[in-house]
């Protein structure tokens, strides 16, 4: 099969290592994309300080996860494919949310809520002070704050082991979710 991606494509994934052949045959790095009418990395997507996008996903549905992680870029394989399955049984997909991790990426709750334009902030094992919220919230709880809801839970990795005690996070996990995206 030989397809063919456009331009801007590719210019996106590998937007950090992209290169520009000179003529006389001799590598240059690329200093900004060649690219007409397509912005890669826009002031909407990114912090003004930074110049890579710090979240996974395409945020679709302005739904942030927010995970911490001090292994990974954004999370592990396994835990992301369990993540897949929940965003799944919700009717969503990895395409509809943005997943921070804090512990890549140092951000606050009004970050998240003005960037990334949040309506609903999971926060997977993570508490409120680590995103500088003054609040002290209950686990699966829907709460209303700023316009915006926010659901705490324990880490997936509670979730992902075997046992009554993993089974009982997830159904509460759950029965929150079906709250909250009114499934």
């Amino acid at each position: 099969m030989d397809t063919q991606l456009p331009d801007f494509i590719i210019a996106q994934l590998y937007k950090d290592n992209l290169v520009v052949m000179l003529p006389d045959k001799t590598l240059a790095p690329a200093s900004k994309p060649l690219l007409k009418d397509k912005e890669i990395n826009t002031s909407k997507n990114t912090f003004s300080n930074q110049g890579k996008k710090w979240w996974f996903g395409n945020n679709a549905k302005n739904i942030t996860i927010v995970v911490e992680d001090a292994t990974n870029v954004f999370i592990e394989d396994n835990t992301l494919a369990f993540l897949s399955t929940i965003l799944s049984a919700c009717k969503f997909s990895l395409e509809d949310v943005a997943i921070v991790n804090i512990a890549k990426t140092a951000t606050d709750f009004e970050e998240i809520k003005n960037i990334l334009g949040s309506k609903y902030v999971l926060f997977l094992g993570t508490t409120p002070q680590q995103v500088s919220l003054a609040i002290q919230p209950n686990l699966y709880q829907d709460i209303l704050y700023q316009g915006c809801h926010l659901v705490f839970s324990s880490q997936l990795e509670t979730m992902m082991k075997q046992g009554a005690e993993a089974k009982a996070e997830k159904g509460k996990l759950w029965i929150c979710l079906k709250k909250c995206f009114n499934i």
